[in-house]
């Protein structure tokens, strides 16, 4: 039996004419474990495909109506959430993209901020949701009212930094807050694999 493939229509942060990765208009593939973006022309995309190791959290969390979020992080980190009507379902990876009802930031008297930074810390990242807040270092995890949340990585500042990578999960079912889990795991170390257009040549 062959692997499920899932084919989204998508539309680039950046607007129709601005250069991006794979363009204004790309295609979201996600067969397995992987999910690429692939462009559907040459008008300002830089490569042709851009490809991560993600697990099969998205699919497993998905329902129609779901907005998915691919964002690269100023640390070359990939960042993947999933907002339900405005509320965080999904986040995996680089906390570069929306996070709905969660905020990050360092633990500090202030409250956190919403993430818009690379996040370089020894003591963790701190986590607000739901009226609470929780530190959490690399390989911890805790509950936030609703959200399963667990960090994989933090970043530590030095040139090759490839930045944090989390895992958020608000739904019930272990077996989908292990699936977000795993998707962290294997986002860690896998970059992203470029195939530029001299493919074609």
């Amino acid at each position: 039996m062959g692997q499920r493939e899932v084919i989204l229509s998508a539309r680039g942060g950046r607007g129709v004419d601005q250069p991006s990765l794979c363009g204004p208009s790309p295609r979201v593939v996600i067969v397995g474990d992987r999910l690429s973006l692939v462009a559907t022309d040459r008008h300002n995309a830089s490569v042709w495909k851009a490809t991560c190791l993600s697990g099969d959290a998205t699919l497993r969390h998905a329902e129609a109506g779901d907005v998915l979020h691919i964002a690269r992080s100023i640390m070359a980190g990939v960042g993947i959430s999933l907002l339900r009507d405005g509320e965080l379902v999904l986040a995996m990876g680089a906390a570069s993209v929306p996070l709905g009802g969660v905020s990050i930031g360092q633990e500090q008297d202030t409250a956190p901020v919403p993430f818009s930074f690379p996040f370089v810390s020894s003591e963790g990242m701190m986590f607000t949701a739901d009226g609470e807040s929780r530190n959490l270092k690399p390989r911890e995890s805790a509950q936030l009212g609703p959200y399963h949340i667990y960090v994989e990585r933090c970043g530590d500042g030095s040139p090759d930094d490839p930045g944090e990578c989390i895992a958020i999960s608000r739904a019930e079912s272990s077996v989908l807050r292990n699936a977000a889990m795993r998707s962290a795991i294997l986002m860690r170390e896998s970059g992203l694999k470029i195939t530029g257009w001299d493919f074609f040549s």
